[in-house]
């Protein structure tokens, strides 16, 4: 058993209708697992909505499934202004490219059938050489498998992130939170 950092993280919109307009938000409880990010998967089938979001004077535009709205909101204290500006399925998604939040590379959206409605943002970060159903995902989708960790558990030079090279993963993850906040790009 162990507590982790969980974060809400911004990934700028880099093609189609909202590309510079709004970002997708992804929630993950690993956030060092970031910096391998090649890809966001959303549910098929599921409703995701644009919506501007405030929350103490700061305004966020973000694409999130809308059953989890409300459970977004609660945890981040941000509030819906007005109505959603656009609603779609999640299958409209496929494709669409987004930016990674701190490293100059594109991460693209894919569907996938295990993205859950239970936590989260509805968007899912993959990080192909971090899991299995990211694993199964790239690959299916030709994505390389990046894992830019050694054996022993540390970041290694492919992280592009001088920094943390040769940092224990686990105690990397307050520097990623740091970075996210640095560049903007942290939720919550």
């Amino acid at each position: 058993e162990r507590d982790d950092t969980a974060v809400y993280v911004k990934f700028p919109i880099a093609s189609g209708d909202f590309a510079g307009k709004a970002s997708i938000a992804i929630w993950t409880t690993t956030p060092w697992t970031l910096p391998a990010n090649l890809a966001i998967a959303v549910d098929p089938k599921e409703i995701y909505v644009v919506q501007e979001f405030l929350r103490g004077g700061t305004s966020e535009t973000l694409l999130l499934a809308d059953k989890l709205v409300p459970q977004f909101c609660a945890n981040t204290k941000f509030e819906p202004a007005g109505e959603p500006l656009h609603s779609m399925p999640g299958s409209k998604l496929d494709k669409v490219i987004a930016r990674h939040p701190f490293l100059d590379r594109e991460s693209i959206v894919l569907t996938a059938d295990f993205v859950t409605m239970d936590s989260g943002t509805g968007a899912v970060h993959i990080a192909p050489g971090h899991g299995e159903d990211d694993y199964n995902l790239g690959r299916a989708n030709k994505l390389p498998i990046l894992s830019p960790v050694d054996d022993h558990g540390r970041f290694t030079d492919e992280a592009n992130l001088p920094k943390l090279t040769g940092k224990y993963v686990f105690d990397a993850n307050i520097d990623i939170v740091n970075l996210l906040r640095e560049r903007g790009m942290l939720l919550a």
